[in-house]
């Protein structure tokens, strides 16, 4: 049998791990069941970056399980279940920065899979976020109707296991670590000779950084590179891994700092190129989690800027037990190069076993259709979600009816204080409802929610 696979993600995002899951989910179910399709879903419809693939909008689940239905639905991975948005630069779908809608992504496949009736598996995400009181209600009922459980750390674990039983939830090891399974070494060389670069393998440093990072730091970083340059005898290539990141721009400030010491890479590279620099590099440092899982894959020496403190960064580093390779400081580089010690492919195999085990769990899953039973949506949550709804709708109208009658007084004269109090009132209440994670929760699932309540 033939099956058609939905797999969700960020898959309409220029960011170099992102793009990578879908090697390896379609290579390493493709080694256990036979694929008829995987149909890629996204917040925002696309061609995806790097592969001339086509990416659907999320909010189109629903109508095309109708047309041509799924036998399975898998989210992740990458950092998904949370119940934020997030502002970013897409070149490719906007001139302007959008709100990204990471919550669509595990929220629109639980309600679908529920009304659906077809198996819904995690390829281990992560949680990066505390749940709110509010949040942690519908975050249980939606990991209730999640076949199979599993979550990329074991931070991810702990803050799950505050909305569903830790007993269903699996810990797996960022599945991009076993990329150098699905697109060997050989291949890469291949890649990295193609770049005609002026630079030999294993004689360079990759380095890379984001937006995240102050131009104090960034200062710093290029002094620790400038030292490393000297004391390794490498070159130093600056080279962006997160293009919808701002990767870019800080790199053109630390190229700045120190001009002509560093080759910085202009030229722009797919996901295959990049990681054809980072397999054939010396040492990468950087802050991407997936440069240093992609580095520990190839066998490359590498240091982790958490400049952020990010829970994924220290999820894998402690999973791994290579906690020497982590920095929160960019001054501290050097000392932690000082004090690097080889990446051992077969010390990888243990953690590549891990996932490979996992991938037979979720071809069992998809071949037997083991589905839990269904756990409907509460009254309780639908009746809020609508209440919701109709609220928003009420102080909408009534912010409409309130600034057309005082119109002429705002434009007229600054004195609003009094008349502008009850469109205060009402646009303070409206704002709170708009930023709920009820609201947020019901704006791209409304017509399946409909669906869900009059079963009810």
């Amino acid at each position: 049998m033939k099956y058609r696979i939905a797999h969700v993600g960020a898959f309409d995002f220029e960011n170099f791990g992102d793009l990578l899951f879908t090697d390896v989910l379609k290579k390493k179910l493709e080694e256990r069941i036979e694929i008829g399709e995987i149909v890629y879903f996204a917040p925002k419809t696309c061609k995806m970056p790097g592969k001339n693939e086509s990416v659907h909008s999320i909010t189109k689940l629903e109508k095309m399980m109708e047309e041509n239905p799924f036998d399975a639905i898998i989210v992740g991975g990458g950092d998904l279940v949370h119940m934020r948005k997030i502002r970013t630069y897409m070149p490719h779908i906007s001139e302007d920065w959008v709100d990204y809608e990471v919550i669509y992504l595990w929220v629109v496949p639980s309600l679908v899979a529920q009304k659906y009736n077809i198996p819904l598996i995690w390829n281990a995400p992560g949680v990066p976020l505390d749940f709110s009181k509010e949040e942690a209600v519908a975050a249980s009922w939606l990991c209730k109707n999640v076949d199979y459980i599993s979550v990329r750390d074991q931070i991810s674990k702990k803050t799950l296991s505050c909305v569903t039983d830790a007993d269903r939830i699996n810990v797996v090891p960022d599945t991009v670590l076993c990329i150098r399974d699905i697109i060997l070494e050989d291949e890469l060389i291949q890649i990295f000779r193609k770049l005609s670069l002026d630079m030999k393998k294993k004689e360079y440093i990759f380095f890379q950084g984001n937006k995240t990072l102050s131009d104090e730091d960034i200062k710093t970083c290029a002094d620790m590179l400038f030292d490393l340059k000297n004391k390794t005898g490498y070159k130093v290539i600056l080279q962006p891994i997160g293009y919808a990141l701002g990767d870019i721009e800080v790199l053109e400030k630390v190229s700045n700092i120190y001009q002509n010491e560093f080759i910085f890479i202009r030229q722009k590279m797919n996901q295959y190129e990049i990681l054809a620099l980072i397999a054939n590099a010396a040492l990468y440092v950087g802050a991407s989690l997936h440069g240093c899982i992609t580095a520990n894959s190839y066998g490359v020496k590498n240091i982790v800027y958490n400049y952020n403190r990010f829970s994924k960064v220290d999820g894998f580093v402690d999973l791994i037990g290579r906690e020497d390779t982590r920095v929160y400081n960019s001054k501290d580089i050097i000392q932690a190069y000082d004090g690097l010690r080889d990446v051992c492919k077969e010390e990888m195999n243990e953690y590549i076993y891990q996932i490979e085990r996992h991938f037979d769990r979720i071809a069992e899953i998809i071949k037997h259709r083991v589905k839990v039973k269904i756990e409907y949506i509460s009254k309780d949550i639908a009746e809020y979600i609508f209440c919701a709804s109709e609220k928003i709708v009420q102080l909408q109208k009534e912010i409409e009816a309130i600034s057309v009658e005082k119109q002429g007084i705002i434009l007229e004269n600054k004195r609003i204080r009094k008349e502008n109090t009850e469109l205060w009132k009402y646009k303070k209440a409206y704002d709170e409802v708009v930023m709920s994670f009820s609201w947020r929760f019901m704006k791209p699932v409304r017509n399946i929610l409909d669906s869900i309540k009059q079963r009810h």
